[in-house]
């Protein structure tokens, strides 16, 4: 294999499982790192860029955000889009998410890139911020189709496309799907429970802070 291969979906859209599957072709895989996003906030560029030097291929946050500068500093790279069925698909995975990361990290994460803590305080937010990512996307690489590949795990039954776009031969194990089926329903169990008082807290103490700065 040559070159970097990029997975520039946003969290919550199969990125787990392109990382499963780029690991099982080989590939020295990173995935979601707090500290790049850290990088990011703070624009140390070269940090930044360097641990992508570091490793063959990548995905989740803060990679999304970044793919016009990865295409600039690695030419020839490849990127893969992931995405889910439909916006609101992907809005109830990232709400059911939303309750079950670590509460102060995940409020930074999701305020750095969508700009605002929870998307149950403002789907239309997220809504829209999913919609405008893509939009962007296809935008940027308009005119290289050998540089992008569009993927909807939900479609996709096994390595032919994946496989096909990275170069790479078909491994002899069956195309590996994460977080999903019982997990997803266990959350959204939870979600329809109500939430939880931590996140009740929180939803209060962010409308005062928007009120009080009004």
């Amino acid at each position: 294999m040559s070159g970097k291969v990029f997975g520039i979906g946003l969290n919550k859209t199969g990125t787990s499982t392109l990382g499963a599957c780029l690991t099982t072709l080989g590939y020295r895989h990173r995935s979601y790192s707090l500290r790049q996003v850290q990088r990011l906030r703070t624009q140390q560029w070269d940090a930044l860029l360097a641990d992508y030097a570091a490793a063959d291929s990548f995905d989740d946050w803060p990679t999304p955000r970044l793919y016009r500068q990865l295409d600039e500093a690695f030419p020839g790279s490849l990127f893969i889009l992931t995405r889910r069925r439909s916006t609101e698909d992907w809005l109830a995975s990232i709400s059911d998410h939303a309750l079950r990361t670590r509460w102060r990290e995940g409020m930074l994460v999701r305020s750095t890139f969508y700009g605002c803590p929870y998307p149950q305080i403002n789907p239309a937010l997220y809504r829209r911020a999913y919609e405008d990512h893509h939009a962007a996307v296809h935008e940027h690489f308009r005119g290289r189709p050998q540089q992008l590949l569009e993927l909807c795990w939900d479609d996709e039954r096994d390595w032919t496309r994946l496989c096909g776009f990275l170069g790479v031969p078909v491994p002899d194990v069956a195309l590996p799907h994460v977080n999903a089926g019982a997990g997803q329903r266990e959350w959204r169990h939870r979600m329809i429970n109500g939430l939880s008082w931590r996140l009740g807290r929180t939803l209060q103490r962010w409308r005062l802070g928007v009120k009080r700065g009004a």
